[in-house]
């Protein structure tokens, strides 16, 4: 893949104030920077409102995004009830790989084509 539109991780651990004070079993947060240049990069701007990106990504909930130098970053936390000891660090890389994969595929191409026929379409109907 060009290294221009090569998507980046970062993994970042949990802060003492969380797991030692508030006792969260996870370990951190997974963020995954897209390039400009990458197919997908219009497509997450689009999906992003006033309170950030708002769609789930590979069955998680994005709870990160921001436009960076670069083009936008977009992550996920473990800081919710229903994440434990299991959401270790090795789990928060698979996460974060798994999401870079989709990002990458032919599902999202279908994907970002059926929005665009739809958004076509629908300014059509305008357009009548």
């Amino acid at each position: 893949m060009n290294t221009q539109t090569e998507i980046k991780i970062e993994l970042v651990k949990h802060s003492d104030k969380y797991t030692n004070k508030l006792k969260y079993k996870s370990w951190g947060n997974g963020y995954l920077e897209i390039p400009e240049e990458h197919f997908a990069y219009n497509y997450l701007i689009c999906c992003t409102d006033r309170y950030g990106y708002n769609k789930d990504i590979c069955n998680e909930k994005i709870t990160h995004s921001k436009l960076t130098r670069n083009g936008i970053e977009i992550g996920f936390d473990t800081l919710h009830l229903y994440n434990n000891e299991t959401h270790d660090k090795k789990w928060v890389l698979s996460k974060c790989n798994e999401i870079k994969n989709f990002l990458n595929s032919k599902e999202l191409i279908k994907e970002i084509q059926d929005y665009l026929l739809s958004y076509n379409n629908e300014l059509k109907q305008i357009l009548n």
